[in-house]
């Protein structure tokens, strides 16, 4: 089984940002008025897409997939944790993956000392 850092790891390397990154981005917040962008690619897509009545594989895939490339995909995931949200996609990821990055973010805040320890883990190859 893979430790908290190998996945938040893997869920940032799958978002596309560095652990700096989404650390700075939870902290300062997405800014104002990222979620009026026209060229957001869930603009104009039912709310049941992300957050839908019963999450399948499918769903989940289907939410995701208007993610992927979105241009406030980064700011959508940071509001989401600073929300703490709890149900559907944002920022293309789950509810159980965005749990997985509040936790090790709790963590982080118990021992401020520590350096990213998951950028020096070493990758499943």
């Amino acid at each position: 089984m893979k430790s908290l850092n190998q996945r938040v790891k893997q869920i940032l390397d799958d978002v596309g940002i560095t652990h700096e990154e989404f650390l700075d981005g939870v902290t300062k917040g997405p800014g104002l008025g990222w979620w009026q962008r026209e060229d957001r690619k869930c603009r104009g897509v039912a709310l049941e897409v992300f957050i839908p009545d019963e999450p399948t594989a499918a769903t989940l895939a289907k939410a995701r997939g208007y993610c992927i490339g979105c241009p406030v995909r980064r700011e959508c995931l940071y509001q989401a944790i600073i929300d703490i949200e709890r149900v559907g996609v944002f920022g293309g990821e789950s509810e159980r993956r965005r749990r997985i990055l509040r936790k090790w973010l709790v963590e982080r805040r118990r021992a401020p000392a520590k350096e990213c320890p998951a950028e020096s883990a070493p990758s499943a190859a």
